[in-house]
């Protein structure tokens, strides 16, 4: 056990780091923020737009395309406003936090504060 802490990093243990770390960014994307609104906002919208293109016309594939279309476009735009308001929302916050009450020491909040001229 200790032979293979010291024992330099062989490449199969960086493929293995690697796999791992690739592994933990594909299984933490669905609990991304807004992702879950997103994907039901734009499902729903694409839904309702196939629905009413199909009873319309008839016309299958310019329905379904219709509708991915317009599907894509809602995830996409309702994705990216949420993400802003959610940025916006933690920049207030952090201006309205005070320097010392993060758990941070004194002297560096103090530091911090003659850095940003506050």
């Amino acid at each position: 056990e200790n032979d293979r802490m010291s024992a330099p990093l062989g490449s199969a243990d960086v493929g293995d780091r690697r796999w791992q770390a690739r592994w933990r960014t594909v299984s933490s994307y669905f609990s991304a923020p807004c992702l879950h609104v997103s994907l039901a906002t734009g499902g729903a919208g694409g839904a309702a737009i196939f629905a009413v293109r199909f009873l319309s016309s008839r016309q299958l594939p310019a329905s379904l395309t219709w509708g991915a279309a317009v599907a894509g476009l809602l995830a996409g735009t309702n994705w990216a406003v949420c993400r802003r308001a959610m940025y916006v929302m933690l920049k207030e916050k952090s201006a309205a936090q005070p320097l010392g009450a993060s758990g941070m020491s004194e002297e560096d909040a103090a530091a911090l504060r003659a850095a940003l001229g506050r």
